[in-house]
């Protein structure tokens, strides 16, 4: 059983697809609950309000797009007035009051951060650098050595690394230098 749509198109279309089959067939449908002339009609009306929608709708964004450029000239001209008004009254700005308008507001500080509060240092001497080739995870710990520079670091770390990787590599080597030599 196919679904009803939920489009207005898919449902104008289906309609008039009703309305045609209605017509040809009267002997296949012949009461159907609303008869084919006043669904043709229901169609019909659809059709018109859809038209005065769409046209009311365009004619609707002609004329907000009208009001958004006149409120625009308005927001400019009014701002061109405060500030020649700012400029004209600036040795006595409480007349600017008299616009709707005010003097400008005294400039205000940012108050200095107070004090840090439920701060904790973490232990970092568990640092380590990690390699992740596969499943094997490389690390080392320095302990209570934790005075090394990052270079250090990253230099014993890639010596590790490359220890590993002979280690791992060297089996494989043995095994294809023996097929060359069978």
């Amino acid at each position: 059983m196919p679904r009803f749509p939920k489009a207005e198109s898919q449902v104008a279309e289906l309609a008039e697809l009703v309305v045609n089959g209605l017509s040809n067939a009267p002997e296949d449908f012949p009461a159907p609950p609303v008869p084919m002339e006043e669904l043709q009609a229901k169609l019909d009306t659809y059709r018109a309000e859809l038209k005065v929608a769409v046209t009311t709708e365009s004619a609707a964004r002609e004329q907000y797009a009208v009001k958004d450029e006149a409120l625009e000239d308005l927001v400019d001209s009014v701002k061109a007035n405060l500030r020649y008004a700012e400029v004209a009254v600036r040795n006595d700005p409480e007349k600017l009051n008299k616009l709707g308008w005010g003097p400008r507001r005294s400039g205000t500080s940012i108050p200095m951060p107070g004090e840090v509060r439920d701060i904790s240092v973490k232990d970092a001497s568990n640092l380590f650098f990690a390699q992740i080739t596969g499943m094997m995870l490389l690390h080392e710990y320095y302990g209570d050595e934790f005075d090394v520079t990052l270079d250090e670091h990253l230099d014993k770390s890639l010596r590790l690394y490359l220890e590993f990787v002979e280690k791992v590599d060297a089996p494989e080597q043995r095994i294809q230098q023996g097929e060359q030599a069978a």
